[in-house]
This record gives C-alpha cells, sequence and structure tokens, in this order.
C-alpha cells in the first residue's frame, strides 16, 4: 500500500465497512469500492478474472516494477500485462483482481492523460485511457448495468 492509497476496511459481520484515504489520489474510493464489490459478488470476481485469463493466455508474469520504472513495487508484484491500458489490471492475486478497480476510476475519476501503461527506457511516461480498449470499456459498463 503507498503512502497516498489506503484501503477499503471490510469486517465481513455486517456491521459496517469503510473506505479510508490521505485524499491525494481522488480515485482511491471508485478503486476501493471495485475491490468491495469483486469481494462480495464472487461472479464479478469470475468474470474478472475470466477477462484477465483470456487476454494473457500464454503470458509469462513480468514484474510491475520494471514495467513502470517504479522501485516501490516489490519483487513479488507481478502481472500479466497484455496491452491494457495499464498493466497494473492484470496484477496476479489469488483471490482479488485490479479490473473493476482500475475500470471504475478510470470511467468515475479519470486522470486527464489516462493510466500509465509504460515508462520507456528514456524515462518517458506512456499513458492510455479507458476509450483506447473497447474490449474492456465494455467489460466495466456491462458489470455496471449487469452486476
Amino acid at each position: 500500500m503507498d503512502q497516498y492509497n489506503k484501503f477499503g476496511e471490510d469486517l465481513h459481520n455486517g456491521k459496517y465497512n469503510s473506505i479510508y484515504s490521505t485524499g491525494k489520489r481522488r480515485t482511491t474510493a471508485w478503486h476501493e469500492i471495485g475491490h468491495f464489490v469483486e469481494e462480495h459478488n464472487k461472479n464479478t470476481l469470475r468474470i474478472s478474472k475470466e477477462f484477465v485469463a483470456n487476454r494473457t493466455k500464454g503470458e509469462q508474469p513480468e514484474m510491475l516494477r520494471d514495467i513502470l520504472k517504479a522501485p516501490d513495487y516489490d519483487e513479488s508484484e507481478v502481472t500479466l500485462k497484455d496491452n491494457f491500458i495499464s498493466p497494473y489490471i492484470g496484477k496476479v492475486y489469488d483471490d482479488a483482481t485490479e479490473v473493476l478497480s482500475m475500470g471504475l476510476e478510470s470511467i468515475f475519476e479519470p486522470v486527464k492523460m489516462g493510466q500509465l501503461k509504460y515508462v520507456d527506457n528514456n524515462g518517458q511516461a506512456h499513458r492510455a485511457r479507458i476509450e483506447d480498449d473497447e474490449e474492456y470499456l465494455n467489460l466495466i459498463l456491462g458489470i455496471l448495468l449487469k452486476e
């Protein structure tokens, strides 16, 4: 967890759920709502995992720190990067994904220049918007309308 993003807390006892943020990133609430939905709607989690699996067939995991040139990511944080608008979407977890989380933040709090896709060897950041990946955009809109 980085210094800008806090976390969602779910006590699983029906009393409350909380999302914390320092306020430095406007996307945090949407991002954590995506994790909350996947945690409580296993069908959405299944759909998200299938989406990543279908898009990344045959890919080998890569370290996020290498793709994004960000040493904040540790060596255990790997992704199946595909051609997602951000390689973070393919981050490998056992029981979660970043699919809905990144999709919600991309729709409801879009960063002006888009999500960080990669940093080239010259240190130049390359970005993409959700509109650049029609399949992903349609998936997120479908989840919002159906689930």
